[in-house]
């Protein structure tokens, strides 16, 4: 308690001798008795610095339509300072709630009356000071917390903007062949993935996979199926000097290399791939 105070706010001469004051310190048993800190509304309002040290407010007064004093007690509410009102023509029960964190205290009543609803709202202040140091606490990890959510966030926005760069920007278009996407991911990322390709003057090429589970890793196992997808070789035999895959090979490529990937965990992608002659109209599709 020595280091909290009564902060008893009233005027000038709420501390004069034989006052309610007076009265109640006297008959306040110590060590029990709080040291007091005496203040006027307006110097309160001018010097906010004794909040700080108090642990219970009383406030003495005989005009309480003063808007100087709802602005103290929005003060003193936001210190978390609890408050007893002392008003002269009070009638109300001492202790009875006023107002959020504001109790009344009579003149009227006895000074052991107002002594015990004192004590009352002094034995909140450890409480109060703990689940104050545990908000100060929970504000502190927060803030760090907000701060590594802000870098989760950068860094999940810049890998969807690297996922859609592995996207076609623009869909190939031969004669009444064309094709039309749209890509709306759930999240930041996604685990769908298309491609459609011009393989060379005679074949276009589409491709559309979706590799299982959510989020980053099924974004990742995407860009590694988009890096393995071979769909024609070299051939020097060949007059063209390379050889179209049929779709059914190229899967059985990809395949293949998914088995291949000692990852200790299996990893899965459905998918679909075709190869349209754009003079034939002949499509050839494996999945």
């Amino acid at each position: 308690m020595s280091e909290k105070t009564l902060l008893v706010i009233g005027p000038e001469d709420v501390r004069s001798p034989g006052g309610l004051i007076d009265a109640v310190m006297s008959a306040w048993v110590s060590p029990d008795r709080p040291t007091l800190t005496a203040l006027t509304i307006d110097q309160l309002m001018h010097d906010h610095s004794p909040l700080t040290r108090a642990g219970v407010a009383w406030i003495l007064t005989d005009d309480c339509s003063c808007p100087s004093l709802n602005q103290v007690i929005e003060l003193l509410q936001d210190h978390h300072v609890p408050v007893m009102l002392s008003r002269p023509s009070e009638t109300g029960v001492p202790g009875s709630m006023w107002m959020d964190a504001v109790v009344l205290g009579p003149p009227k009543a006895s000074p052991q009356i107002l002594i015990a609803v004192l004590g009352a709202l002094w034995s909140q202040v450890i409480s109060l000071d703990s689940l104050q140091t545990e908000l100060r606490l929970a504000r502190v990890h927060q803030s760090g917390l907000c701060g590594q959510i802000e870098n989760l966030d950068e860094e999940l926005r810049l890998a969807a903007r690297i996922q859609r760069e592995f996207l076609p920007r623009a869909l190939p278009t031969v004669g009444p062949v064309e094709f039309r996407a749209l890509y709306r991911p759930a999240g930041y990322v996604s685990g769908d993935f298309y491609d459609v390709e011009r393989v060379d003057e005679d074949h276009i090429s589409f491709f559309i996979a979706d590799a299982v589970g959510h989020g980053v890793p099924a974004a990742l196992l995407t860009m590694y199926i988009k890096s393995s997808l071979r769909t024609k070789e070299t051939n020097d035999l060949s007059p063209l000097g390379y050889h179209i895959l049929p779709p059914e090979e190229t899967l059985s490529d990809l395949n293949c290399k998914m088995c291949q990937q000692h990852t200790g965990k299996v990893r899965l992608a459905t998918a679909c791939y075709g190869l349209i002659n754009v003079k034939t109209f002949e499509m050839t599709l494996a999945r």
